[in-house]
Parts: structure tokens; C-alpha cells; sequence
């Protein structure tokens, strides 16, 4: 429900959302996700599944907020699009979409999107994060 509010207050541009394919992960078993935006918010039991396809619902800097469209994973959460060194967990479906990859500043307190819709929360990432 809070997402069906969420993307009715964002308009219909932001109600459909870009879409995501994973394809980080499949060493591990696919890709962390968090129960929130910050670094060291709660880590979820289940990874989202190499190969799914999810919803962008937000993105902050290299961060992802998404809803699962296919796949195996949590419904909701959020992940990172890369690791710091540049490769890639989410890949864009759209060629124009805005991705840039993570870097090390991206995970610094209060880092914005090139859009500066949002700031991502004052929290910093332990040194070798796991996102």
C-alpha cells in the first residue's frame, strides 16, 4: 500500500518507474539488500536473485529503492547499483537511463542523485562494505 501511495504522490512519470535487471551476485547468491537507504541499516535475510527484475521507486546516488517485478527476493528494499570499483549489480533496462557507478564518496553521509530528489541518510559505510 505505501508503495501504491508512494508513486501516486510521484506522478505518472515516477508511478512506472525505470527497470532494473540484476545481474551482480551470482557467486553469493545474488545481491544484499537493506531495509533502508543508509549503509548500516538492517540487512535482509533473503538476497535479490541474479537475473530478477525490479521497479526503481527511488535512487540516491548509488543507491536503489525497488519493488520486485520477476525474480526471486524481498518484494521491497534496497541495494546498491554497483560496488565501489566500478562493477555493475543492477543494470538499467533503458539505454538512457541515469546510472553512474558507485564510488567510495558515494557512500559518504548525505551524498545526492544528480537529480537532488533526495539525500540519502547520514550514514556512513563501515570499510568493506558488503553492498
Amino acid at each position: 500500500r505505501a508503495v501504491q501511495e508512494r508513486a501516486a504522490r510521484l506522478g505518472p512519470m515516477n508511478a512506472r518507474g525505470q527497470l532494473w535487471e540484476v545481474v551482480g551476485g551470482s557467486e553469493k547468491g545474488g545481491i544484499v539488500v537493506r531495509e533502508a537507504v543508509g549503509f548500516k541499516s538492517a540487512i535482509l535475510l533473503e538476497r535479490l536473485a541474479t537475473g530478477s527484475l525490479v521497479r526503481e521507486l527511488d535512487h540516491i546516488s548509488c543507491r536503489l529503492q525497488y519493488e520486485l517485478v520477476r525474480g526471486q527476493g524481498p518484494p521491497t528494499g534496497w541495494v546498491s547499483t554497483s560496488v565501489a570499483g566500478g562493477k555493475d549489480l543492477l543494470e538499467p533496462r533503458s539505454k538512457t537511463a541515469n546510472h553512474a557507478p558507485c564510488t567510495s564518496d558515494d557512500r559518504a553521509p548525505g551524498k545526492r542523485t544528480d537529480t537532488g530528489s533526495a539525500r540519502l541518510r547520514e550514514h556512513e559505510a563501515p570499510q568493506g562494505s558488503r553492498d
